[in-house]
């Protein structure tokens, strides 16, 4: 993976989004896979198929299913009907989704506390504070994810199947002075 980083954090965030739509382009090789697979008799049929299904998969989930976690669960109780109101769905909805988000919260504290215990030991006032601030960072990746992985990923899929094709964009490179 390339470093996007651009001279102000604006365009580091654009490029960030840019790289991973590029990536995301990728999925305009999914039916040329299949092909293969299906002309391929070196490789035994389940693993053609398993192959086949995990690399949709992996396009289809990191595209939705951010959005769907994110906005499609509040959806029965904000446009709920009476006669809806009474079913097991709408009771049950927010509570998948309550433990669903609490299992993904356990897993972000879970990769803090490891992240923070890996951080080199250094004895300076900005420590504590850098510390603080690399909290706050994790602390924003459901934001992160939805913004600059599922939304990039999106837009490269709905780019594709409306043929609206990208030309190839190569990530500026900037070095640091130490």
């Amino acid at each position: 993976m390339d470093i996007a980083v651009g001279q102000i954090i604006r365009e580091t965030f654009w490029h960030i989004y840019r790289q991973k739509r590029r990536w995301a382009w990728g999925v305009e090789n999914f039916p040329i896979v299949i092909r293969a697979f299906l002309k391929s008799k070196s490789i035994p049929l389940y693993s053609r198929i398993s192959h086949g299904f995990k690399l949709l998969d992996a396009f289809v989930s990191w595209a939705t299913l951010p959005f769907l976690l994110t906005f499609i669960s509040w959806l029965p109780a904000v446009f709920a009907e009476r006669e809806f109101e009474t079913s097991t769905v709408y009771y049950i909805t927010p509570r998948i989704r309550g433990s669903i988000f609490s299992l993904a919260f356990c897993g972000i504290v879970i990769c803090m506390i490891i992240s923070l215990l890996l951080l080199p030991k250094v004895r300076t006032k900005q420590n504590f504070i850098k510390r603080v601030m690399h909290i706050f960072e994790w602390l924003l990746i459901p934001i992160i994810v939805l913004v600059l992985s599922a939304l990039p990923a999106l837009d490269a899929q709905t780019r594709l199947m409306f043929g609206r094709y990208m030309e190839f964009w190569v990530t500026e490179k900037h070095r640091q002075k130490i």
